[in-house]
C-alpha cells in the first residue's frame, strides 16, 4: 500500500518543478527588455533649449533607439529601447552598449552606457561653433538601475505562490 504522505510530497515536488519551469520559460522569452530612461537639463549656448528641440539617442552601430521633441523648456526625458536577444532583428540597444546623443539631428559627442531598466541623468550643455555644429561640454550623468529590484520582486512572487500551493496541498491531505 502506498503512503499518502509520500504521494503528497511527490505531487508537491512535481508541481514545484512544473511551475518553476513554466515561470522561467515564460519570463525569459515573453517580455520585452525594460528601456533605459535618460533625462536632464538641456542648454544651448547657455540658454535653456526651446520647446520643440529634438533629442535623439542612437546605439553605437547607428540604430535609433529613442527620440523626443522637448515639451518643457530646458528639460528632456527620453526612453531608449533594448534589443530582444531571442530575435535576430535589432530592436534596440544591448547591455553596456554606448548610446550617443544628438540634438536637432546633430552629433553632440556625448556617450553613455545602456543598461536594462536604467534611469540615467545626462545634462546636455551644448554650444554651437562657427560651422553651426553642436558640441557638448560638461556632461553630468549618474546611473540608477531598477532591473535588480524587478528580479527580486519576481522571485518573491514565485516563492509566495509555491508556499501557498504547499500549504493548500498539505491542508487538502489532512
Amino acid at each position: 500500500m502506498v503512503n499518502m504522505k509520500s504521494i503528497s510530497i511527490f505531487r508537491f515536488v512535481f508541481l514545484f518543478l512544473f511551475i518553476f519551469t513554466c515561470y522561467f520559460v515564460f519570463c525569459s522569452e515573453g517580455f520585452p527588455l525594460l528601456p533605459s530612461q535618460f533625462y536632464g537639463e538641456i542648454k544651448i549656448e547657455e540658454h535653456y533649449a526651446p520647446i520643440g528641440t529634438n533629442v535623439s539617442v542612437y546605439t553605437e552601430d547607428g540604430f535609433l533607439c529613442g527620440e523626443v521633441v522637448i515639451e518643457k523648456m530646458g528639460e528632456y526625458s527620453i526612453s531608449c529601447r533594448g534589443d530582444d536577444p531571442v530575435t535576430a532583428k535589432i530592436e534596440g540597444a544591448k547591455e553596456n552598449q554606448d548610446i550617443i546623443f544628438y540634438v536637432n539631428h546633430k552629433y553632440t559627442g556625448i556617450k553613455v552606457k545602456w543598461h536594462e531598466g536604467g534611469f540615467v541623468r545626462v545634462n546636455l550643455f551644448l554650444r554651437a561653433d562657427n560651422d553651426s555644429n553642436i558640441e557638448a561640454y560638461s556632461p553630468d550623468y549618474s546611473t540608477e538601475s531598477v532591473a535588480p529590484l524587478l528580479l527580486l520582486i519576481n522571485a518573491f512572487v514565485f516563492f509566495v505562490i509555491i508556499i501557498f500551493l504547499f500549504f493548500r496541498m498539505r491542508d487538502a491531505n489532512g
